[in-house]
């Protein structure tokens, strides 16, 4: 199943690796360096996910999450964070799956079709 995916990422080099992963699976990207910008772009946008970096300077991802949950609702979101204990804080704050950087290039389409099953059943 493809999607099309917002990734929210202040790191240029992880924002490419996510494009080019994320496109040679047949998924539409568009790209953000923070959350200030992502949440404009979901203004012209309907990402059905959201890949989001827990710690990026600007809006909080707490604040970016809800804000998605309020206005968006549906899309499922995927935080990405440099720390162990970012896995539990992405899930607390209302993400619903969190995954650990670094990580395998084949992981987060792992899970991002786990996220989009869950999605076609919701």
């Amino acid at each position: 199943m493809t999607a099309h995916i917002l990734v929210v990422d202040d790191d240029p080099a992880l924002r490419r690796l996510l494009q080019t992963t994320l496109s040679l699976a047949g998924h539409e990207v568009t790209l953000a360096h923070s959350a200030d910008e992502a949440w404009q772009l979901l203004r012209t946008v309907e990402a059905e996910l959201i890949i989001l970096d827990l710690m990026m300077p600007g809006m909080p991802a707490q604040e970016f999450v809800s804000r998605v949950r309020a206005q968006v609702g549906t899309t499922r979101i995927l935080v990405l964070s440099g720390h162990h204990a970012g896995i539990e804080i992405g899930l607390l704050i209302g993400a619903d799956d969190a995954m650990e950087k670094p990580f395998d290039p084949e992981e987060p389409l792992e899970r991002i079709s786990n996220l989009l099953a869950d999605r076609v059943f919701s």
